[in-house]
């Protein structure tokens, strides 16, 4: 038997009463049907839902309280992120102790292939033009590695 859906208006192929093509259709069609009851019954079921609330006080403060949870938890999932700072290698070097920054700069040389330098030897020449253009040498190979996080 052929009939057509009473809320797409396609036609399918169906047995008795059946009146709408798909789950979806169905679907659409009870939540019609519901909300014309609320609207030519609406005094009845508010006043349903008043006693209803009046009878259950704590189950109704219970319903209340899991909606506020999910709309909460809905705000929070939907807020934007504050954009993180990044950190850089050069942040920590620049915030380290002495013997830090030296073995720091040591693996940092050897790690972009800069050159192999040991720590005695960066121990050394601590705070002389030497070591502050190898510092500039790994600083500008870690710039290079840095990507924005933020996004």
């Amino acid at each position: 038997m052929q009939k057509t859906c009473e809320i797409c208006g396609a036609t399918f192929e169906c047995g008795r009463n059946k009146k709408t093509c798909s789950k979806k259709c169905s679907d659409e069609l009870a939540r019609r049907k519901h909300l014309a009851y609320y609207h030519e019954h609406k005094a009845e079921c508010d006043a349903r839902n008043k006693k209803w609330r009046e009878d259950n006080k704590e189950r109704y403060r219970e319903y209340q309280h899991n909606y506020n949870v999910a709309r909460w938890a809905r705000d929070k999932a939907n807020k934007v992120p504050k954009p993180k700072k990044v950190i850089t290698w050069s942040d920590i070097y620049n915030k380290a102790d002495r013997l830090t920054k030296l073995s720091m700069l040591s693996l940092a040389l050897t790690e972009h292939n800069l050159g192999t330098v040991n720590y005695g030897y960066l121990s050394f020449i601590y705070g002389t033009d030497e070591y502050k253009r190898l510092e500039d040498k790994v600083f500008k190979a870690k710039e290079e590695l840095v990507v924005d996080t933020s996004t």
